[in-house]
């Protein structure tokens, strides 16, 4: 497939199809919302813990990213990811809407994408790295990025 500035481009049109219908900056804002709402409002929280206890045997509370560090991103999405049934039944009994099922999808495409980036910046930061370390990690996390084309 070629695009109209000369470049191939390697995908699928389901994917184009995909970030056409769904604006990826927007779905993690609402995302955010949906993290702030809950650590606002203990009420609110106790009900989503409810179930959280329910399903894991403890409290896990959901995180909030900080815009200016990306790996906090991939935190959050990770805990969001986890959550997910505990969150859809506490805004059925809060009565407000959720991610659909394509956001949610587009949310677990994300955060798959960021998780074995994070990763590879990890090792790529730690002490003992060396030049053939930083070749098998970046490698790593190419193979991995590539699975989900």
């Amino acid at each position: 497939m070629e695009a109209d500035d000369g470049f191939v481009v390697d995908g699928s049109l389901e994917q184009a199809i995909c970030t056409e219908k769904y604006n990826v900056n927007a779905i993690i804002t609402k995302v955010r919302k949906i993290i702030k709402m809950f650590r606002k409002s203990p009420t609110k929280n106790e009900i989503l813990q409810q179930y959280v206890k329910a399903e894991h045997n403890k409290e896990l509370k959901l995180i909030l990213d900080c815009k200016t560090r990306w790996s906090s991103l991939s935190d959050m999405l990770q805990r969001y990811i986890l959550l997910e049934k505990c969150i859809k039944k506490a805004s059925i009994d809060l009565k407000f809407a959720s991610l659909s099922d394509g956001e949610f999808q587009l949310i677990k495409e994300i955060a798959g994408v960021l998780h074995p980036i994070k990763l590879t910046i990890e090792a790529l930061c730690a002490r003992d790295m060396d030049l053939h370390k930083a070749d098998v990690a970046l490698n790593f996390m190419l193979e991995e990025v590539k699975q989900f084309k």
